[in-house]
C-alpha cells in the first residue's frame, strides 16, 4: 500500500487528535494522563517511526490488520477484528443464505470448535457432531490462525469440497472426512405441526434474521386460527447456536404478557445498559410450554430458554446448554 493510505493517515494523526491539546498559540503541550491514551500515542510514534526510517516498503493493511487483531486477541475468547471481506461473509451468514459446509463454530486454541451441525446439511451427512474441534481444512492445519482465517478456508464455491481433520474430545477420536460445500439457506422453522397428542412442536434452527416471524407464522397458522387449539407446546432449540438479538426478543415476546423482562444487558457505562421488557401479548393464550434444549443451544437460544423458564412460562428440557452468557455486537468502520 503507498504513502497515501488512509490507515496510515490515521495512525499518524491519532497523537495530535486525541492525546494533544496545543495550548498557548502552540506554544505549549499537554498530554493527557489517561495510561489508555498513553498508549494510544505510543502506537502512533511507532508508526510514525516505521514510516519516517523503515527502508523497504511496507504493506500498511497487513501491519493494521495485524495489529488490530493482536489488539482484540487480550479479549474474551469471543471477541476479534475482522477485515472487510470477512465481515461481507458474516453479513452474508446473517441474511440467511452463505456458502459452505452447514456448521457453527467458535475459536478454539486448535482451531474451530462446531457449536452446532445443520440438519441435513453437508457437516452432519459425513458425521461431523456439536462438540468436535476442526483442526485441519485439507493440507492447512488451523492452529495460530484467526476465526476469520480458519472459517474462510472452510467456504468455498458450491460443488467443491474441502477435507477436514477434526477432534472427537468425548472419544478421543481423530477423523477426516471429505465435506461438499453447498450454498446453505437457512431455514429457520424446517417443521411445525401437531403430535398424535395435538401438542404443537416448533423446531426453530437459528436466530438469523426472519426467525420471529417464522414463529409467529407457525403459531398463527396452528394456534391462533387453528380449528382446533393444541393442548401445549414444545419449542425445540437443540443445536441452536443462537443469532440475533432483536431475533430472540421478538420470539420471547410472543409467548409473554406485556411487561416482562425478558433479558437485561449489563455494559461498562451506565448509560449504555438495557433492558428489553415484552410489549405485546402471549399469542398462545398461556398454553403450556416445554423448551428443548442441549450442549449446542447457545447465546439468543439461552436467551429465550432462560427467560421463559425464570419467568415460569416454560420448563426446560434437556441437557446443559452451551453457556456463553455474552451479547455482542459489531462495530463498522468506513474502509
Amino acid at each position: 500500500m503507498n504513502y497515501t493510505s488512509p490507515r496510515k493517515q490515521f495512525l499518524l494523526a491519532i497523537a495530535f487528535m486525541l492525546v494533544l491539546v496545543l495550548v498557548g498559540g502552540g506554544m505549549g503541550i499537554y498530554v493527557m494522563s489517561d495510561p489508555d491514551l498513553q498508549s494510544a500515542l505510543t502506537m502512533a510514534r511507532v508508526a510514525a517511526d516505521v514510516r519516517r526510517q523503515y527502508n523497504d516498503d511496507v504493506n500498511w493493511d497487513r501491519m493494521f490488520n495485524a495489529a488490530m487483531s493482536a489488539m482484540t486477541d487480550q479479549l474474551d475468547r469471543y471477541s476479534f477484528y475482522i477485515d472487510s471481506t470477512q465481515m461481507s461473509f458474516m453479513h452474508e451468514e446473517f441474511s440467511g443464505a452463505y456458502g459452505g459446509i452447514g456448521v457453527t463454530v467458535m475459536p478454539h486454541d486448535s482451531g474451530l470448535t462446531i457449536v452446532s451441525v445443520r440438519e441435513n446439511g453437508p457437516a452432519a451427512q459425513v458425521g461431523l457432531l456439536s462438540g468436535d474441534i476442526i483442526i485441519q481444512a485439507d493440507t492447512t492445519p488451523l492452529a495460530g490462525l484467526s476465526p476469520e482465517a480458519c472459517t474462510a478456508l472452510l467456504r468455498g464455491k458450491p460443488g467443491t469440497k474441502v477435507t477436514v481433520k477434526a477432534l472427537r474430545p468425548a472419544t478421543a477420536d481423530t477423523l477426516t472426512v471429505t465435506v461438499p460445500r453447498e450454498r446453505i439457506a437457512l431455514l429457520h422453522v424446517p417443521f411445525a405441526g401437531l403430535t398424535e397428542d395435538s401438542v404443537l412442536y416448533i423446531r426453530l434452527l437459528d436466530f438469523e434474521a426472519g426467525a420471529a416471524d417464522d414463529v409467529k407464522a407457525a403459531l398463527d397458522s396452528l394456534v391462533v386460527n387453528a380449528p382446533a387449539r393444541p393442548h401445549g407446546i414444545i419449542l425445540d432449540l437443540r443445536d441452536n447456536p443462537g443469532g440475533l438479538l432483536t431475533e430472540a426478543y421478538h420470539t420471547a415476546d410472543l409467548f409473554l404478557e406485556s411487561g416482562q423482562l425478558i433479558v437485561g444487558i449489563d455494559t461498562r457505562h451506565r448509560w449504555q445498559q438495557e433492558q428489553l421488557v415484552s410489549s405485546g401479548h402471549d399469542q398462545t393464550g398461556g398454553l403450556p410450554m416445554a423448551v428443548m434444549v442441549n450442549r449446542g443451544s447457545a447465546s439468543a437460544a439461552e436467551i429465550v430458554s432462560g427467560a421463559l423458564r425464570q419467568l415460569g412460562r416454560a420448563i426446560m428440557v434437556g441437557d446443559t446448554t452451551f453457556g456463553k452468557g455474552l451479547v455482542q455486537g459489531f462495530t463498522d468502520f468506513d474502509d
